[in-house]
């Protein structure tokens, strides 16, 4: 019987490394559908832990994204400009810090 081994995920190989956790407003394109995916899997490849997610749709008005997330810490001030060059992702701020429950 062989042994299968699922890959460590995201988190895990962020455990031995120092990380910074960054609090941000994502806007997105109301007309496009994949902002949002574009977004998370944006931070997936760079190894960035989203910690908190909150996403706001309402009519006529810019869907927002308000993430916290925890980024290796050597690739942290990178966050926003990745973000921004988006396609889907019309502008990226820092927020106030977010308390997780």
């Amino acid at each position: 019987m062989s042994r299968v081994i699922a890959p460590p995920s995201p988190h895990t190989r962020l455990l031995g490394r120092s990380t910074t956790r960054r609090s941000l407003i994502v806007e997105l394109d109301p007309e496009a559908s994949s902002g949002l995916l574009r977004t998370i899997s944006l931070l997936h490849r760079r190894q960035c832990h989203v910690v908190r997610a909150e996403y706001v749709v309402g009519p006529g008005a810019p869907a927002r994204l308000v993430l916290s997330v925890d980024a290796p810490s050597v690739h942290a001030h990178c966050l926003e400009g990745w973000l921004r060059s988006l396609v889907d992702v019309r502008t990226v701020a820092l927020a106030e810090s977010m308390e997780t429950s």
